[in-house]
């Protein structure tokens, strides 16, 4: 399954003090086996997964994680070409029991 098919999108924030916005902090995408089960669109969780190295250079944006704040490592700089890793793991009872996988090269893979 593809993050297009996800509705996958870039995201991007201010930060205090700074006029600047900043543009690919991070990427969010309706989550995989939400899909995979036939929740409708509307109605799929979205995961949010917050880049080490956002697309452009500028400060990180803090991530959640049960460890304190967490950030994948990017690369590919357009939805069609992400590569993440470590893998993005929404399957624990706290996340909500969601997908667990890999994104490469703009696809979501078990």
């Amino acid at each position: 399954m593809r993050l297009t098919d996800l509705r996958a999108r870039f995201y991007g924030c201010h930060f205090p003090g700074d006029a600047a916005y900043y543009d690919g902090r991070g990427v969010t995408f309706e989550c995989p086996h939400c899909a995979a089960a036939g929740v409708p669109p509307d109605e799929r969780q979205r995961l949010g997964v917050p880049f080490a190295n956002p697309i452009g250079g500028g400060p990180k944006v803090a991530g959640g994680g049960e460890q304190g704040d967490c950030w994948w490592i990017r690369t590919g700089d357009t939805i069609d070409a992400l590569t993440l890793a470590p893998s993005v793991d929404a399957s624990s009872e706290r996340a909500g029991r969601h997908w667990h996988g890999h994104v490469v090269n703009g696809a979501c893979v078990p």
